[in-house]
């Protein structure tokens, strides 16, 4: 559940613990792109993290290996 403290950084208030791994001013817009920056981001992040090993990605993002490749090609990552 996310609670009040948790949207701190939205107001500037700084936290040890908040991390925003993207870019903020991509809320100000459509939803649709906040979550597709969002979802290219992590899925990056976790590409590197695995030294491009998509099962072991896919793993560490919580989904199925085919749902990564779908979403690999939507992105323009593949």
């Amino acid at each position: 559940m996310v609670e009040a403290r948790d949207l701190g950084f939205l107001l500037g208030e700084s936290s040890n613990t908040t991390r925003v791994p993207f870019n903020l001013t991509l809320l100000d817009g459509d939803l649709n792109v906040a979550v597709e920056s969002l979802e290219r981001a992590m899925i990056l992040r976790a590409l590197e993290a695995c030294a491009g090993n998509r099962a072991e990605a896919a793993r560490r993002l919580g989904i199925h290996r085919q749902l990564l490749y779908k979403k690999l090609k939507q992105l323009g990552l593949e």
